[in-house]
């Protein structure tokens, strides 16, 4: 997300779609406060059900875990 109005949809939406190299990795689900992951895809259910505080985070986990399985 590079510019603010992105920014501020992200912060009210209730669930966030996360991409990985424009394949559909899973969403990002507001609960208390926090962003929790679910998977839609089997290369990313190491994260399922994980917790961040900012859904740039997931992405970021997700890329990692994306590029870690391509090794």
């Amino acid at each position: 997300m590079s510019n603010p109005s992105e920014k501020s949809e992200a912060a009210s939406a209730a669930a966030i779609v996360v991409r990985v190299e424009g394949a559909f990795a899973g969403l990002a689900v507001r609960e208390s406060g926090r962003y929790r992951f679910l998977s839609a895809h089997p290369g990313f259910d190491l994260l399922d059900g994980s917790r961040f505080t900012r859904p740039e985070e997931i992405r970021t986990a997700a890329k990692r875990l994306a590029k870690a399985a391509r090794r």
